[in-house]
């Protein structure tokens, strides 16, 4: 079934449930939803480990961490855990966490750190000696794996430059219809860029290319989505790439809510209910919905 044709199911308002067929779908569901949670990496753990680390039990957080495999774990996530230790001082945690992130995702690839906190500890603080023992290896071990990645890190490089340039061309352009016609065409071609990325190499992401490769892909999204225009279209294009990123644990569940953010700006509704207060198009085929893509009910 294509994703077109899945966006447009609907349930048959005239069917009468009864208790016995009511039970089989709670049944159905819920063995839906075990199977699609085993399938999906959700890390209840992983989210416990952080609440945790952010509070007064930050050690137990850590704990709990430290015994999850840090090839699973989103990158972004793992900025939180690092971030989290060096604020409870706690430095092999610290350090074995940025070692991860610099080595096997680029983290220092981007230019200039922009966290504050963390730019001032390696830059002149007491671990600047420490990460300068060790950056070269990192960049080293993270160009030698990826080097498979190379052409696709290449053009998201591209996609950023034009999406600056987008926000360039917002700011200084006087004229309403030629910022118009000149932002969604390089929201258009940044997209169409990113679907011929996935159909050759799979879709870009944090775990096989640059840091932050995800973030850029949401944006490009996000963007693409707020022009009416081809809205649906577009989307069926790349959900696709998506949901097979997401299945594969490459991805988290942001596009969904990038989606339905999108979908109420142009419509008023959402599809996937990660919206708080949102009306919800076909709200019978939610809990199905939220199910096959491994959300809580």
């Amino acid at each position: 079934m294509s994703y077109h044709q899945f966006t447009h199911l609907r349930f048959n308002k005239s069917t009468s449930y009864n208790l016995g067929f009511r039970c089989i779908l709670f049944f159905s569901l819920s063995t839906v939803i075990q199977t699609v949670q085993a399938q999906y990496p959700v890390f209840h753990l992983l989210d416990s480990a952080l609440t945790l680390m952010e509070s007064p039990r930050y050690m137990e957080g850590a704990q709990i961490y430290r015994t999850l495999p840090a090839a699973r774990i989103d990158p972004r996530r793992k900025l939180s855990a690092c971030l989290s230790a060096l604020n409870n001082q706690d430095s092999s945690l610290f350090k074995t966490v940025l070692l991860d992130l610099a080595a096997n995702h680029g983290f220092f690839e981007n230019g200039p750190m922009k966290i504050n906190a963390l730019r001032e500890a390696l830059d002149s603080g007491g671990y600047a000696i420490w990460l300068a023992s060790k950056r070269d290896s990192c960049r080293i071990h993270f160009l030698r794996t990826h080097i498979d990645r190379s052409e696709v890190m290449r053009r998201m490089r591209r996609i950023y430059e034009l999406d600056q340039a987008r926000a360039l061309v917002e700011r200084y352009s006087s004229v309403d219809s030629v910022t118009y016609s000149i932002v969604t065409g390089i929201d258009q071609e940044n997209l169409y860029e990113i679907i011929a990325l996935a159909h050759e190499y799979g879709l870009p992401n944090d775990f096989d290319d640059l840091w932050n490769t995800s973030g850029l892909v949401e944006l490009v999204l996000f963007h693409c989505g707020k022009n009416p225009h081809g809205f649906q279209q577009r989307w069926d294009a790349i959900m696709p790439y998506l949901n097979k990123a997401y299945a594969a644990g490459k991805i988290g569940s942001e596009y969904l809510r990038i989606y339905d953010t999108t979908l109420y700006m142009n419509a008023g509704v959402q599809y996937y209910g990660t919206l708080e207060n949102a009306p919800v198009r076909d709200p019978k085929g939610l809990p199905q919905r939220r199910a096959e893509r491994g959300l809580a009910p």
